[in-house]
Formats: C-alpha cells, sequence, structure tokens
C-alpha cells in the first residue's frame, strides 16, 4: 500500500511542488533583489509597468509575456495581500520602496518556481504521448530538475524558462491534437505558441525542428 502511494504521480508531483516552493521560499528570504545583480530587478520593474497599464522599458528582448505572467500573478497575490504595491506609479512615491520591492522579489521568486513546476509537469506529460515506461520518465525528470541550467534558472529571473514552459505546453497539446481532434487544443497550441515567442523570440527555431517533427510523427 505503502510503495503504491509513494509511486503515485500525483502524490509525487505534489512532494516536488512543496520541495521546490520550500526551497525556493527559503532562500529568497534570506536573498533580497539586489543579491543577484541580473535580471531580476528588471524583470520586477517591467512587469510592474505592464499591469500599471505602461509600456515596459525594457526593449532590447521580446520578454513580453514574461513580464506579463509576472504581473498577473502580482495582482493575484494583491487579493490576499492588500499592502502589495502593484502599481509602479505607487512604489516610486514611497519612502521605502524596497520593503515592497521585497515582497515583490519573493513573489517573482515564487512565480519562477511555479513556471519551473509547470515546465516538469508538461515535460513528464509530453514522454507520456510516445508511451515512455514510468520509471524511464521520473529517471528522465530527475536528470532535468538536476541539470545545471535548469538549476541556474530557478535562482535567476529569466526568460528563457518562461520560454520553454510555454513552448512544452503548446508542443503537448499539439501532439495530443493528434490523438483526439479537438479544436480546443489547436488554440491551446496557438495561444501557448504566441506566449512562448513573446517571452523570448530565438524559441521559433525550436518551432521550425518541431514542425519537420510532427510531419514526421504524423505519418510515420
Amino acid at each position: 500500500m505503502m510503495k503504491k502511494i509513494i509511486c503515485n504521480e500525483y502524490f509525487l508531483a505534489i512532494i516536488l511542488f512543496v520541495i521546490i516552493i520550500s526551497v525556493t521560499f527559503l532562500q529568497s528570504i534570506n536573498q533580497d533583489f539586489t543579491s543577484i545583480i541580473d535580471f531580476d530587478l528588471t524583470v520586477i520593474h517591467n512587469s510592474l509597468q505592464l499591469v500599471s497599464n505602461k509600456y515596459p522599458d525594457f526593449r532590447d528582448l521580446t520578454a513580453y509575456s514574461h513580464f506579463l505572467s509576472y504581473g498577473v500573478i502580482y495582482k493575484l497575490f494583491s487579493f490576499l495581500n492588500q499592502s502589495l504595491v502593484t502599481n509602479i506609479d505607487l512604489l516610486v512615491k514611497l519612502t521605502n520602496p524596497e520593503i515592497a520591492l521585497q515582497e515583490l522579489y519573493i513573489i517573482s521568486r515564487i512565480a519562477n518556481s511555479i513556471i519551473h513546476f509547470i515546465l516538469i509537469i508538461f515535460f513528464y506529460k509530453l514522454m507520456g504521448i510516445f508511451f515512455i515506461k514510468k520509471y524511464y520518465k521520473i529517471l528522465s525528470t530527475l536528470f532535468l530538475i538536476f541539470s545545471e541550467s535548469f538549476i541556474a534558472n530557478l535562482t535567476i529571473l529569466r526568460s528563457d524558462i518562461v520560454a520553454i514552459c510555454y513552448f512544452f505546453i503548446s508542443i503537448y497539446f499539439l501532439l495530443d491534437f493528434v490523438k483526439n481532434d479537438k479544436l480546443v487544443k489547436l488554440f491551446f497550441v496557438s495561444f501557448f505558441m504566441m506566449l512562448s515567442l513573446l517571452a523570448k523570440v530565438q524559441i521559433i527555431f525550436l518551432f521550425l525542428f518541431i514542425f519537420f517533427f510532427f510531419i514526421f510523427y504524423c505519418y510515420f
């Protein structure tokens, strides 16, 4: 009985989610938004601008859906915490904006962890489409989790993981459409493809590869 519970996919998913969120939260409260001089503050600033009906300052790369995703999550958290600042104009008027920025930083890290978790789920589901055995699916997922790039993206707010996450979701619905041709799945394919491209335009090269793979998958 215990072995069945431990090997249950839903049980493993819940445990993994709790671990990822817990580790992220513990790391975040021991850091601040200036701990890593990279993309973190840029993401927070531009995400706030986007949900404040302003055009983001960051225009060198797309990253639009990255900012949008985080901005929406800020708004959702604001329903639970009324004191959370989700407007860029209010933020700049604060006497101690670093307090509000630290709250947004922790929420951003949690949002980043949720995106990683969703990526893992759809990576696992994609393997299921190809009838890969459960043992190999779990093993492959563990390799993904402990890969250097996965861990690096888990500690820094980057657009790469957002683009790949939406890419996996889009491809999953595309391949699943072959088995069950519901038109709503094509809507999800195009919707998440758009979000993926808006997060990082370079992801288009993966879509080109998938286009040829899809032809092979359908006919052979």
